[in-house]
């Protein structure tokens, strides 16, 4: 496996693209000693991603002394290829799979947010037109539903979505993956 210092490297230098309030000349290069390859399993392409592809495409991983490459694997997968050491780095939320690993002891940490999300931002549970039928959006509508996620069931997103369920006295049981 490689060492874990390369890992630490890619987090920080991806924590550090996805906040804006750094300290003045934080963010200077701070290379390597020598040229490191970091292999980034991603889940889906999706928005919490661009921090990190941006800096890759605009240089930085190269001021650095980093060569990023990429792979896209399901989020268990995923933590398959990090705790085997095919892949130095899991972009992805925390979830149950994740602590799971952890507690079986698999030598990964949860180090850094990868994303963090304006109160702006659209990224949501979404509900189709076509099963809306012209009624007016309540979270009771997802009773007995299947609702699509990248992850799934113990994901960050199931929290927020019990959270809601329990307001109109639903849980994850009422509705499928």
């Amino acid at each position: 496996m490689k060492s874990l210092w390369k890992k630490l490297a890619v987090a920080a230098a991806m924590m550090g693209t996805s906040f804006a309030a750094q300290a003045e000349g934080s963010d200077a290069p701070k290379p390597l000693p020598q040229r490191e390859k970091v292999t980034v399993a991603m889940t889906a392409k999706v928005e919490a991603y661009i921090p990190l592809i941006l800096a890759d495409r605009m240089g930085e991983f190269d001021k650095e002394n980093i060569d990023i490459e990429y792979t896209f694997a399901k989020s268990s997968d995923g933590i398959v290829l990090l705790s085997t050491g095919r892949a130095d780095v899991l972009g992805g939320q925390p979830s149950a799979a994740v602590f799971n690993a952890i507690a079986s002891g698999a030598d990964i940490r949860v180090v850094a947010p990868l994303f963090v999300q304006s109160p702006a931002s659209k990224q949501g549970i979404w509900a189709n037109n076509a099963f809306l039928n012209g009624r007016k959006f309540t979270v009771d509508l997802f009773k007995d539903q299947t609702i699509a996620s990248a992850i799934g069931l113990g994901s960050t997103a199931s929290y927020f979505l019990q959270t809601e369920l329990e307001k109109v006295g639903l849980s994850l049981k009422d509705v499928k993956f």
